[in-house]
This record gives C-alpha cells, structure tokens and sequence, in this order.
C-alpha cells in the first residue's frame, strides 16, 4: 500500500478517536468547552514545538501566507467549537456525523476552485458518505 495511504488511514484512527474523546468529555456537559479547547490547542502547541525543534528547522512562513494558518485557525476553532457545544445539547452520534459533512465541502470547492476532476467514482464516494450520515445521523 502507497505511504499516503497509510497516512490517511492513520488520520481516520487519529481524528476518529479524537471525536469520540472530545464528544465523551463534552457530552452532558462534563467539561467547559473552552477549557477543553485550552488544553487541547495547547497540545497542539507543545507537541508541533517538540516536531520543529527535532526536524531542525525553526519557523519558516513568508508573511504574504500568514493570513493562510490565521484564516483556517479561525474557522477551525469556530467549526470545532461550534461542534461542542452541539455535542452538549444533542447526542454526539447525531451531531458529530453531520459535522464532518464537511469533507463534502472541501471535495467541492477542490473541484469548483482547484479544478480537480469530477468522476463519477467521486461522486458516487461523496453520495455515499452523505447518505452513510443521513442513516448515522437518525
């Protein structure tokens, strides 16, 4: 199997057992969202210092792209926050499902924006994965 295969299917582990985590400790309000946030963006921090530092490079961003990072971080942190507070009023099985709906989105606006080419086989992938959480959802 190619390596970014791998890689992907080590993301779909990875994300997969992070939703769960995040929807156990938030569901019925056993944590306070922002303080999970916290912690978990500080993770991210701490852990991306330790891989920069060990790669041997320091920071390397040309500033005309700083917008970029700042822009996802932005709609990153509102999407997964938004995601919580659902995940505290309604079941996580529900909501999280629809939530990653956007996968939908990006493969989307890949294609309108980046040109990447509709086939049939991704449509049919992307009918598939909407209808997978319609049924998920219910």
């Amino acid at each position: 199997m190619k390596s970014g295969i791998l890689l992907a299917i080590g993301t779909l582990v990875a994300l997969g057992l992070a939703d769960y985590v995040r929807t156990a400790a938030v569901s019925r309000r056993r944590v306070d969202n922002m303080s999970f946030m916290l912690i978990e963006t500080s993770t991210w921090i701490v852990v991306l210092a330790i891989a920069m530092l060990l790669r041997g490079k320091g920071f390397s961003m040309s500033p005309k792209l700083i917008s970029m990072p700042a822009l996802t971080g932005l709609l990153g942190v509102s999407g997964i926050l938004a995601l919580m507070i659902a995940i505290g009023m309604e079941d996580g099985s529900k909501v999280v499902p629809i939530g990653r709906l956007s996968l939908i989105l990006t493969a989307a606006l890949s294609i309108i924006i980046l040109r990447e080419p509709l086939t049939a086989t991704k449509l049919a992938g992307l009918g598939f994965g909407a209808f997978a959480v319609v049924l998920l959802s219910r």
